[in-house]
């Protein structure tokens, strides 16, 4: 990593977080408090920095088991598909009747597909532009005029202007 110009700090957050994802696959039953001390421990870093890190390995292993459920859907579909040609082969119309009822409650057709709300029905708000802040319950400002323009003078000296930079 240090080759391809990874900086110091992620390749330790790298490394670390692969401890927490490794630490977590091994023993599942680890609660996040008891991983965070471990990162603690291990790499004398901060529970805030360890949350994070837990944090995203969290979010890597449900990708992950995400994607298992995926492979599973497909590998149910490629079943069925199987099962239904060696079932018509054999003519085994018991055996494809089991299937077309297992793949219709599998895809849920017994059930009504949802159907989206009529956003067309619904009539947005109408909201009066107004200067007045009492309108919005807060007391007015006897001066709130003279107020800004002193702050406008304190803190706005004279135009911007264009500064070099260097590309990083």
């Amino acid at each position: 990593m240090t080759k391809d110009g990874v900086p110091e700090a992620t390749q330790q957050r790298l490394l670390r977080m692969r401890d927490g994802y490794n630490y977590w696959l091994r023993y599942p039953l680890t609660s996040t408090s008891e991983l965070v001390y471990l990162l603690c421990e291990k790499y004398s870093i901060g529970r805030s920095v360890a949350y994070e890190d837990v944090k995203i390995v969290k979010w890597c292993i449900g990708a992950m088991n995400q994607h298992t459920v995926d492979y599973e859907r497909w590998l149910f579909v490629q079943r069925s598909d199987l099962a239904w040609e060696k079932a018509l082969e054999a003519e085994d119309h018991k055996a494809m009747s089991a299937i077309l009822a297992t793949r219709a409650k599998y895809m849920r057709l017994d059930r009504e597909e949802s159907t989206a709300p009529d956003y067309s029905t619904i009539t947005p708000p109408f909201l009066e532009i107004s200067g007045d802040v009492s309108v919005a319950g807060f007391k007015p400002l006897p001066d709130a005029e003279e107020r800004a323009k002193k702050l406008m003078r304190q803190y706005i000296k004279g135009d911007a202007e264009d500064t070099e930079y260097e590309e990083i």
